[in-house]
Formats: C-alpha cells, structure tokens, sequence
C-alpha cells in the first residue's frame, strides 16, 4: 500500500513538472508575441521612399496613373485602358487645377484657381469653351459661348449689384439689364452699339 501512495506521489509531482514546463513555454511564447505587437515593425515603418515620378500599371504593363514632382509643380496624371488621359491634377507655385478629358483625351471640364480668381470651364468635344463659372475680386461671373467659342450670354454680380446681357455674334451687347445701386435699368442695342431703346431713357448723343 505504502509503495502504490508513493508511486501515485511521484506520477503526480512529474505531471506537476510537465504542466509548469508547459505553462511556462505558453508564457514566453504569448510574451513574445504580445511585445513583438507592441514594438515598431522595422520592415514597415520608420521607412522614407524618394522619388521624382511614380508610374502606376496595371497587370498587362499599361499605365495608368503617373505621379510627377518637378522644381515648380507636381502632376498626378490617370489613364484609361487605351492610353488616353483622363484626369490630371497640377500644383504649381501660383495655381492649382484639375481637368477631365473625354475618350479622344478632350479637356471637357477644368477646375483651376490661380492668385485669388477660381474658374470652372465646360468645353465641347472641340475643345471650345461653352460655359464658364468665374470669382475674382469684382464678384462672380457667368459666360455661356456659342459653338465658335463666342460669348452670348453674360452674368455678373459686383458690389453695385447684379447685371444681365445678351450678346450679338460679333460680340456687341444687345440687350442689358442691371441694378445698380437698388436702380434698375434696361438697354437694348443694335449690333453696331446703337442704343434702340433704354430704360430710363438715355439722352441720345447729337450728330
């Protein structure tokens, strides 16, 4: 009986051994897993990459972004599957500006702002501007050209309020709305500049 208690200490006491052994391998292994989390991974971090130009490809070796820093800009370009550019944005010293081509790479709308004046410029498919949304320090401008890139339809708005025109083809105001000051006044002329009707009247000049 004495001998069998013994044997059953023993067995005991070595399990006891192999579990504490056990226990604290687990503690060193979760140790070190736990710090190596907490520690800067060197491979990722920590790291500077320099460059003048990054190129973007995808898997069949086209590109389709390149990113560009010069001495006085930087330019982030992106490209459709055929090769033709599609966005580009630029930084420069004195300007920043954003333009969308079509599918043949024509600049359809520009987004730009240079020294306090910022525009927004639709174009068509050649390359005429037709729209354009202007601010600068008179006030905000809308123009709406015609198919020869010909202003027919202006809006402006400054300090002494706001003012409407219509345009002939060759340029010359033919009819013109302002208030100015709380004043309304209206104006139509012909395309040489000639004052057909006006209100308040407008003292014609004498021959």
């Amino acid at each position: 009986m004495i001998i069998s208690i013994e044997k059953r200490i023993e067995a005991i006491e070595r399990e006891n051994r192999i579990l504490r052994r056990s226990l604290l391998i687990f503690v060193i292994a979760f140790s070190a897993i736990f710090l190596q989390g907490l520690l800067p991974e060197k491979s990722a971090r920590g790291k500077t990459i320099e460059a003048e130009k990054f190129v973007l490809k995808s898997n069949s070796g086209k590109t389709r972004g390149v990113w560009e820093a010069k001495d006085s800009s930087t330019i982030f370009s992106m490209f459709d599957e055929n090769g033709i550019q599609r966005l580009s944005f630029g930084v420069s010293n004195t300007d920043e500006s954003i333009t969308l081509n079509d599918a043949n790479g024509n600049p359809r709308i520009k987004v730009s702002f240079a020294e306090g004046d910022s525009a927004i410029i639709l174009l068509d498919g050649n390359k005429k501007i037709r729209t354009g949304i202007y601010l600068n320090a008179q006030g905000p401008c809308f123009d709406f050209k015609d198919a020869n890139g010909r202003r027919r339809i202006g809006m402006l708005i400054t300090d002494d309020g706001p003012g409407f025109s219509l345009l002939h083809s060759n340029g010359k105001c033919g009819l013109g709305f302002v208030i100015a000051k709380d004043i309304p006044s209206m104006v139509f002329t012909d395309p040489w500049g000639k004052i057909l009707w006006a209100a308040p009247s407008v003292q014609m000049p004498e021959n």
